[in-house]
């Protein structure tokens, strides 16, 4: 008999001793082609899992893609530590800063590498510090330093923005077009640039524009959705592209460093002064659209129209909720921004007028060649009126000064009202409901803290156009006042009948029966194809889209009606007179069901205050028109 120390195994364990006992290890069974006798051990087997090799394939796999990142990361991390100790170095060469510069620019192309550059931020600062330093000795660094931008403002995480960052965009955007310059210097230095880029014998801009051509080319392979990009070897230039990456990053960044750095870096006056500049070319040029206009007319002014466009945004995003980029964009050089953005509009309104008026006088085929680029630009020019609307609502935000120098530009107020009376309608159906929310916006903020505005408005005169006629008819004159009661009549009625066909849709249904079920209804959507099925819930959509609009515009038209008329009850009666039956109570039910509606998105409560002000005015004036 064996002792418990003496344990016999089978051929399919092994022993191991510790001390004076053994321990009996239980190894993987693998079955002999001879059948054996064994003793099994009491121990449960552990199984494998049946997915065990597919695992294995997985963690090997993730572990090559790590090993493959890590590389990567170390290649990138070599290179920007040589590329950024020449541009660093005081004793490198002018020509050896520019060749490292524009290899960094070359590898930007890649996604991967501007992801890298982004945890650099400490690496990036030093190298935006010495950039903005050499940006006015060399007009290479300038180019490739507004692409680096470029690039990586157009990705969705943007540039990681630091006072040296927009220290060195506040440089670049005072930069001339120094194309010429650029290719006389690249000449001088060709012998250099032959050793380094031997297959890219070409000048500076046409190099930098290959370089964009590979970027745009990765990015349609990359994306399904269209890729914007209205840079073009013409445009292309230090400023343009600088504007560009400036107006992709006021998209994103909205924190109180970047609208300080703005207003302390000098871009405010900067984008100021562009705004202007572009607005008295637009004004100035004789490429109007009355005759058939050449490539570079149009494209002359596609491109200020987008420098406008971008101008806009960027101002919109440091104005907003800023009391001291309010102010200073309100005052500086007397005005200037405002009387550029009255300039503006006034372009805007005859330029749309002569585009409808020359679609009216020409022939079919002459139609045909400029109503594509002349409709582009109408569509650009609708975008900047909202934009601009957007600038001044926020520069006027909760300032009554402000509405008052923008009340007192020469015909500014008679424009926003030839708006909404005329102009609105030759709008693209998509970009209606932005440009007369936008444009009652402003209104409201000119006219609520600002008598003299409200005088002035209430005795200007437009052509009014009815939403109802053809277009191209003959408006009739009417006051403000009036203007603003039909427009209300016309998108009030219009939302009705929008609740009425969903009633109507509502009462035409079968009613369910005993047991509470509906078998015909529900056969009825079971024999729908899936085509039948996105059309409906798309119609219904659109109903709802254009129900909702309606109903919005109504209570800003409404808006604006109670703040002219104010306590005065003849204004009151003017009102009363044109609503249908003489009654006021629908304007007043409009208003109570948009300051619940304010009241939810829960905003500022002096916004719900004055609104409720507002109201119990309009209450007092039209009881006492009774």
């Amino acid at each position: 008999m064996s002792s418990f120390n003496d344990v016999s195994v089978s051929s399919n364990h092994v022993e191991c001793n510790v001390g004076n006992s053994k321990r009996r290890c239980a190894s993987s069974f693998e079955p002999e082609e001879q059948e054996e006798e064994f003793t099994p051990s009491t121990k449960l087997q552990r199984r494998q899992p049946c997915y065990a090799p597919y695992r294995k394939t997985y963690q090997n796999t993730t572990t090559n893609k790590i090993t493959a990142e890590k590389g990567l990361m170390h290649d990138f991390k070599g290179d920007f530590h040589y590329l950024l100790t020449t541009l660093l170095d005081e004793k490198s060469s002018i020509n050896l800063k520019q060749l490292s510069l524009m290899q960094l620019v070359r590898k930007s192309v890649s996604l991967e590498f501007r992801d890298f550059l982004r945890i650099q931020s400490s690496h990036m600062n030093r190298l935006f510090t010495n950039l903005a330093e050499l940006v006015a000795t060399s007009p290479i660094i300038s180019l490739s330093s507004a692409c680096l931008l470029y690039f990586m403002a157009r990705d969705r995480k943007g540039i990681p923005v630091s006072e040296q960052c927009i220290r060195l965009i506040a440089q670049l955007l005072k930069q001339d077009n120094q194309r010429v310059k650029a290719d006389e210097e690249y000449k001088k230095h060709l012998v250099v640039v032959c050793l380094f880029l031997i297959n890219l014998l070409k000048l500076p801009f046409l190099w930098i524009w290959s370089v964009m051509q590979d970027w745009l080319r990765f990015w349609l392979n990359k994306s399904t959705k269209s890729v914007k990009f209205d840079v073009t070897e013409d445009n292309l230039s230090v400023p343009f592209l600088t504007l560009e990456a400036l107006a992709y990053i006021a998209l994103k960044e909205q924190s109180k460093m970047f609208k300080s750095e703005m207003y302390n870096s000098g871009c405010l006056t900067t984008i100021v002064a562009k705004l202007d500049k572009a607005v008295l070319e637009l004004v100035h040029s004789n490429s109007g659209v009355l005759t058939t206009a050449t490539t570079d007319s149009t494209m002359t002014t596609s491109t200020k129209l987008k420098v406008v466009e971008r101008c806009y945004r960027i101002l919109e995003n440091a104005a907003a909720f800023d009391t001291k980029n309010q102010v200073y964009l309100v005052q500086h050089r007397n005005n200037l921004l405002i009387f550029s953005c009255a300039k503006f509009l006034n372009y805007s309104l005859n330029f749309i007028e002569n585009v409808h008026q020359t679609d009216n006088l020409l022939g079919k085929q002459e139609k045909k060649n400029l109503s594509s680029t002349a409709q582009n630009d109408c569509n650009k020019i609708f975008d900047c009126i909202c934009l601009l609307c957007r600038v001044l609502m926020n520069v006027s935000h909760e300032s009554e000064n402000g509405a008052l120098k923008i009340g007192q530009a020469a015909g500014f107020l008679q424009n926003c009202l030839n708006v909404l009376a005329k102009h609105s309608n030759y709008a693209p159906k998509e970009k209606f409901f932005d440009l007369a929310v936008m444009m009652y916006g402003l209104l409201v903020n000119l006219l609520e803290k600002c008598p003299a505005n409200r005088r002035k408005f209430i005795n200007l005169k437009s052509e009014f156009i009815d939403k109802t006629s053809v277009l191209g008819q003959q408006g009739v004159e009417s006051s403000s006042l009036d203007i603003l009661t039909k427009l209300f009549i016309h998108h009030d009625s219009a939302a009705k009948v929008i609740d009425e066909e969903f009633d109507n849709e509502l009462l035409n249904e079968e009613p369910p029966d005993e047991d509470g079920g509906n078998e015909n209804g529900q056969e009825k959507a079971a024999n729908m194809s899936q085509d039948e099925v996105l059309t409906a819930i798309q119609t219904l959509m659109n109903k709802a889209s254009t129900h909702m609009e309606d109903s919005m515009i109504a209570s800003y038209c409404s808006l604006v009606v109670a703040i002219v008329v104010g306590t005065d009850s003849v204004l009151a009666s003017q009102v009363k007179a044109l609503l249908p039956n003489k009654d006021i109570t629908q304007m007043l039910e409009q208003l109570e069901r948009f300051l619940d509606f304010m009241r939810i998105t829960n905003l500022k409560a002096s916004t719900v205050s004055n609104i409720e002000r507002v109201l119990n005015s309009f209450q007092t004036a039209s009881s006492s028109s009774d």
